[in-house]
């Protein structure tokens, strides 16, 4: 409900020059009221304060309906159990090669700047979203920034493979990361500096 109430608000903020003045939300509806506001900046600036950023969204199903279309009836067909993969890395497996041991390009993408210059909290938030979303995990839960990695996966060498690609992913942004691996969960943890006790006599 809420996603579409921001579709149509973007739709009449941007083509019917709209301007959100209040937004309430009830159970499970939600109700706009808008205002004629000539200002483009102004009408748009209201919908991002409601609703975040969606003018991109609204945008890109607007330009490619037909693909929005089968993605979303895709995923639902089959309840979300799918997994998106950038191109080259697809191919990569395609072709009967290894595939890298790293998944950094749809962070890279995300952030327009390389990875080893994202803030590591940053960083982890991103991971959380992308690999949740694109269907590499199941969930990833953080506390501070400790991840706790439901993987879905019953094969070993599932399980490693995807810790391989998060700690790759960590090792590049510069984060030393330790991992510990059971059935259900991988548990990722910053390394913590040795501290040495120096003896005096």
């Amino acid at each position: 409900m809420e996603f579409l109430g921001g579709m149509i608000s973007s739709f009449m903020v941007i083509n019917k020059k709209q301007e959100i003045i209040s937004l309430k939300r009830i159970s499970n509806k939600i109700t706009v009221n808008f205002k004629k506001q000539l200002n483009v900046y102004t009408a748009k600036q209201s919908l991002i304060n409601f609703f975040g950023e969606l003018e991109d969204i609204s945008s890109e199903i607007s330009k490619k309906q037909d693909f929005w279309k089968c993605i979303v009836n895709l995923y639902k067909q089959t309840n979300y159990n799918m997994v998106a993969l950038p191109k080259n890395y697809y191919n990569e497996l395609l072709i009967g090669k290894e595939a890298p041991s790293y998944l950094t390009a749809p962070i890279e993408a995300i952030h327009k700047i390389p990875i080893r210059d994202i803030p590591i909290d940053a960083l982890i938030q991103t991971m959380k979203s992308v690999y949740e979303f694109m269907g590499i995990v199941e969930r990833i839960d953080v506390n501070e920034n400790t991840m706790y990695i439901y993987h879905g996966n019953t094969d070993k060498r599932a399980i490693n493979a995807i810790e391989k690609i998060l700690l790759s992913v960590l090792d590049l942004n510069g984060a030393k990361y330790e991992s510990r691996c059971s059935e259900n969960l991988i548990v990722m943890s910053p390394i913590k500096p040795k501290v040495e006790v120096i003896a005096l006599t």
